[in-house]
């Protein structure tokens, strides 16, 4: 179980390293109208870091530009289908995203998914 942050729940990939370790997985960040492809791009390769540190294997990065999140999904649904397929093809059980996700969101993507998030 993850500990309280503030208002979001921070999952601790410490507590499940022996488990996790090897375990393929996907980055997704959102190109905002705040933020630079270049930006994005600092921010994946930060998160490639910490759970290459947490012994995980980051096998691809899907980003996409989007004026404004989804709020039943946080990406569009194309882009979904994309990392669904993909994630499905090469076995991959795990999407880590550069962005909070609301309760909502996290319950669709894994569904649509069939991956933890």
């Amino acid at each position: 179980m993850g500990k309280k942050s503030g208002s979001f729940e921070v999952q601790q990939f410490g507590d499940n390293k022996s488990s996790r370790k090897g375990q393929d997985a996907v980055l997704v960040g959102a190109i905002t109208k705040d933020q630079t492809e270049e930006a994005i791009n600092e921010y994946l390769d930060e998160l490639a870091f910490l759970a290459s540190t947490a012994g995980l294997q980051i096998i691809k990065r899907f980003t996409q530009r989007q004026q404004n999140s989804h709020p039943g999904t946080f990406l569009g649904k194309g882009k979904l289908e994309e990392i669904a397929d993909y994630n499905k093809s090469r076995n991959i059980s795990l999407i880590i995203f550069d962005d909070e996700l609301s309760g909502t969101q996290l319950n669709n993507i894994q569904n649509i998914c069939n991956c933890e998030v």
